[in-house]
């Protein structure tokens, strides 16, 4: 839905204005762009294909309205349960009306943005990290760490990062 503005010089235009970012974290993307947690949220990739080599087509707003029209032909989103079942067979998580739909120029794929604590530091934890491990070795790795110069306002990791269980968001930037 646009609205009518007057430009610099005193002309009026039909005026739009665009979705251009919405942060969140994995869940909370899924529920906006009405996909299931076996899917991405941005790309048309499954849970079993998140470790292709490739980088799958973008998930565009278009076919997630397509298939929403198609599972609502067939069944009413009154009948939620035989309805959410329509909807699995899709990779929809049963949102029949998205937010965005009828945002002129919005699509999913180009405004969700990814949160920093979740998909920076944990993609850093869960995969750069690991990967150093498995490089580096474990014994080194934690060797270099032990050796680090405590810093006022870092935390220290007397024993290494390895073998680190539970940590913070905080623990996360300290190590990186």
């Amino acid at each position: 839905m646009g609205i009518m503005m007057n430009d610099p010089v005193g002309n009026s235009r039909y005026c739009f204005t665009p979705l251009v970012s919405y942060i969140a974290d994995t869940p909370e993307e899924l529920l906006v762009t009405c996909m299931c947690s076996n899917v991405s949220p941005v790309t048309t990739a499954t849970r079993d294909q998140f470790e292709d080599d490739f980088h799958h087509p973008l998930r565009k707003g278009l076919s997630t309205i397509t298939h929403i029209k198609a599972v609502m032909r067939s069944v009413s989103p009154a009948n939620v349960s035989e309805f959410s079942m329509m909807c699995k067979k899709f990779n929809l998580n049963g949102i029949h009306e998205p937010s965005w739909q009828e945002w002129a120029l919005s699509d999913p794929s180009s405004f969700i943005t990814p949160e920093p604590l979740h998909h920076l530091h944990h993609m850093f934890w869960d995969h750069d990290l690991q990967w150093t491990i498995f490089v580096v070795g474990a014994n080194e790795l934690d060797f270099h760490f032990m050796l680090l110069q405590v810093s006022i306002g870092y935390r220290s990791f007397k024993d290494g990062v390895s073998t680190l269980k539970q940590i913070s968001g905080r623990d996360h930037r300290n190590v990186q």
